[in-house]
């Protein structure tokens, strides 16, 4: 149908309309648009290449006229939709919604607008969005009504995808653990319901604030740092979490967003946060057996030496336990760093309607397989019963599934244990169209809960076995202290005639020695003192294991065993030709209250070591320091002793062997030095003893300097 087809009459109104139109131009326009009104050829060129549909109607809407681009738009010639009503060809789900928009601007005589499908002429539907208004005569009467016409399907379609998709995102952050996204400056941007309800904040209250802004100090400086490093790195990285907020451990993974710069600089990352309290308070109680399992082994390893091949078994068998403890450990570690969940979508009858591809890695199917299926499908029927009636309780109330345990049955027919989290979701009319969720497989776990219940049960056995055998090692204890005794007893006595005698030969009152004679006698008596040395660090050391050391707590002046202690070196230092510096100043002239004879013995021992490794030429400094305590400790105020050497030195990587019994260093420049390796032991447990405590630092090549410490305060009664 043409624009002449239309009739004289229809045309003129047409005319009308759209001089009406022009009429609200400016005065400079309103002859040229009197000339288009007027120029029918004008008009229907116009009309006949508009991509939009034009479609003139009467009140009741039905078509008087419709442009060419009609055919382009639906597929109908013009003739074919002349005289029927506009309605007829409106989708069945759109055409109330239409009529009552039509309607209302009808009545109200007033432009309208709507959005509708409309059918083509192949049968399919296409949305149009149509803006309506009225034709009126010279009398202001309405006698028709003008419609335009747009083809938005392209447009419709596209919001359908954004609206389904911006749903799914809704929902899967719904169902899974807290998720947030930041920018470079550590802002929120976004955040879902989870992470919300941790924070105790609504979500409109936090997105823009800074992470700083809702947490604690430390929390967000090693927030920023982790941000700082995905930023620079672009890579994802992994922070376990200890969140004072609410008392729970979270392993929180960062991650790059996928908008990126030009530059391809990262701008937001996104943050998951999955809460692992179990799994670190079952990973530190492992910790703990084990940790208590490696002392019993350690104390049994240097206590039942000598004792029978049943005890020596036993001890075998801790250590097997201990390395299965770490295997526990290490794959629940492994479980926290790979878990993958794997979501689901069901109807409100229980059938899979989407099942995401990690199903496979957790029970063997492919996603097509569980279609159409149900989860109780998938379970023993015990636990498809028990499972099912819980479904039912929460379908009817519409209540979220949390952490649900159960078990599956694998495709090969061995068990699985699966936690299950879900939520409902609803059509846009508010019906349940079923729910979605997540399955997460826990079977490790459940298997490492039955292991620790086992071991639990192995250490308290293991425990009253090992509760016995103590009595029996105290008697073998008390015995090896008596013999040890009797034995420092035999051997003190003739120690004590040789150096004496070696002495009163030195000093010629008995004739004189030649040099060679003198030379033995120099050997003898050094040897005699050494030995003596020797057995008293190895008697004291025996006597200290059995029992916390004896203190005989006294009053004296400290400079009082500095000087005589620094006497009995002087000529070993000068047969040596090293130089003894004595720093002291008042420190050292105040009164201690402390054990005479352990200090004289910790002295003896720090400045033996001096003297033994030092070069020759070389210096040793031995200076004494009062120490106020800061008021914040209150502790007692101390003296620091420093014994300092220009010696061997010590590497650092064999700094830690310094006090444990009987272990020397093997360095070359120390093999050639005697000694069974308990002079610093003792040292440090006598210092101890007091209150003190003793540290060394070591130039490897140049010296050592040995720093200990004595609260001016020690031993006093409380």
């Amino acid at each position: 149908m043409t624009a002449e087809e239309v009739g004289p009459g229809r045309h003129d109104d047409l005319s009308n309309r759209i001089k009406e139109h022009a009429a609200k131009g400016t005065c400079k326009h309103k002859q040229t648009a009197d000339a288009l009104c007027n120029s029918e050829e004008l008009l229907k060129l116009i009309t006949d290449n508009m991509s939009d549909m034009i479609k003139l109607t009467d009140l009741l809407g039905n078509n008087l006229y419709v442009s060419p681009s009609h055919f382009a738009i639906l597929g109908h010639k013009p003739e074919d939709v002349l005289g029927r009503s506009t309605f007829n060809f409106v989708h069945p789900e759109d055409i109330e919604n239409a009529f009552k928009i039509f309607s209302e601007a009808v009545v109200k005589k007033q432009p309208a607008r709507v959005e509708c499908r409309v059918k083509h002429a192949k049968g399919h539907y296409v949305w149009l969005e149509t803006a309506g208004d009225f034709i009126r005569n010279d009398k202001g009467e309405v006698t028709a009504i003008v419609m335009t016409s747009r083809d938005i399907s392209e447009r419709k379609v596209f919001e359908e995808k954004l609206r389904k998709r911006e749903e799914g995102y809704r929902l899967l952050a719904a169902s899974v653990d807290s998720m947030y996204l930041v920018d470079s400056e550590c802002r929120y941007l976004f955040l879902n319901e989870v992470h919300g309800r941790r924070l105790g904040l609504p979500l409109e209250d936090i997105t823009g604030r800074r992470y700083s802004d809702v947490h604690s100090e430390e929390d967000s400086r090693d927030f920023a740092q982790k941000v700082k490093e995905v930023i620079e790195t672009g890579k994802a990285t992994y922070q376990e979490h200890w969140s004072e907020r609410d008392g729970r451990y979270f392993l929180r993974t960062f991650s790059p967003a996928v908008e990126h710069r030009p530059s391809g600089e990262v701008t937001k990352i996104v943050i998951i946060s999955k809460e692992i309290t179990e799994l670190k308070r079952l990973e530190d109680e492992l910790k703990q057996h084990r940790d208590h399992l490696a002392q019993m082994v350690r104390e049994r390893t240097v206590e039942l030496q000598t004792t029978n091949e049943q005890l020596r078994q036993e001890i075998v068998e801790r250590k097997r336990a201990e390395e299965k403890l770490l295997g526990s450990k290490q794959r629940f570690q492994d479980l926290v760093e790979q878990i993958y969940d794997w979501v689901w979508e069901v109807n409100p009858g229980g059938q899979y309607t989407y099942v995401s591809i990690r199903v496979k890695d957790m029970l063997g199917y492919e996603p097509g397989e569980l279609l159409g299926k149900t989860p109780f499908d998938l379970m023993p029927a015990e636990e498809a019963q028990r499972v099912a009636a819980l479904f039912q309780s929460l379908l009817s109330e519409h209540r979220s599934i949390i952490a649900l345990e159960n078990i599956n049955l694998h495709k090969d027919g061995h068990w699985v244990y699966m936690e299950t989290s879900g939520c409902p979701f609803y059509d846009t009319c508010g019906n349940l169209k079923g729910y979605r969720g997540t399955d997460r497989d826990i079977t490790e776990r459940k298997q490492a809960e039955e292991k620790i219940r086992a071991l639990n049960k192995e250490l308290y056995d293991s425990l009253q076995k090992l509760t016995e055998a103590k009595a029996l090692e105290e008697e073998a204890k008390q015995a090896k202290s008596e013999f040890l005794a009797n034995i420092s007893h035999e051997l003190t006595t003739p120690l004590s005639h040789i150096i004496g005698f070696s002495q009163v030969l030195l000093t010629k009152n008995f004739g004189y020695l030649n040099e060679k004679q003198q030379g033995y006698v120099e050997t003898i008596l050094n040897s005699g003192e050494r030995l003596h040395d020797t057995l008293k660090n190895i008697v004291s050391f025996v006597r200290m294991d059995v029992s916390n050391p004896d203190m005989e707590w006294d009053n004296f002046l400290l400079k009082d065993i500095v000087d005589s202690s620094l006497s009995v070196f002087r000529k070993a230092a000068t047969d040596r030709h090293l130089t003894l510096i004595r720093d002291l100043g008042t420190e050292a002239g105040r009164i201690i209250r402390a054990d005479r004879g352990k200090l004289v013995q910790v002295f003896h021992n720090l400045l033996s070591n001096a003297v033994k490794f030092s070069r020759e030429g070389g210096r040793i400094a031995l200076s004494v320091r009062y120490r106020k305590s800061s008021e914040e400790s209150g502790k007692d105020d101390f003296i620091e002793i420093t014994v300092e050497d220009t010696g061997i030195g010590i590497r650092e990587e064999d700094l830690p062997q310094l006090f444990r019994p009987f272990e020397q260093l093997e360095a070359p420049l120390t093999k050639q030095f005697a000694g069974v390796g308990i002079g610093l032991v003792l040292a440090s447990k006598f210092i101890e003893a007091h209150g003190g405590a003793i540290r060394v630092e070591s130039d490897y090549g140049m010296g050592s300097r040995f720093i200990f410490t004595i609260p001016v305060k020690a031993g006093h009664e409380k």
